[in-house]
């Protein structure tokens, strides 16, 4: 199976599995941050606990 390399310049990036948690972090925030109440409805409903650590970083980070 080939991987699309589009937006790494690594192919390090899809070796390890900390990408998954980037990417998680980075859709969430682009739904949340630009307003995409149909894709954040999604994301809450189908990831409600990942959902939900992630308003926890945000928050640590706003307030730390």
């Amino acid at each position: 199976m080939e991987v699309s390399q589009v937006g790494s310049t690594t192919t390090s990036y899809y070796v390890t599995n900390s990408h998954i948690e980037n990417e998680a972090f980075a859709i969430f925030y682009e739904a949340g941050m630009f307003y995409k109440p149909i894709k954040l409805q999604y994301i809450q409903e189908v990831f409600p606990n990942a959902y939900k650590k992630f308003e926890e970083m945000l928050s640590e980070r706003m307030y730390n």
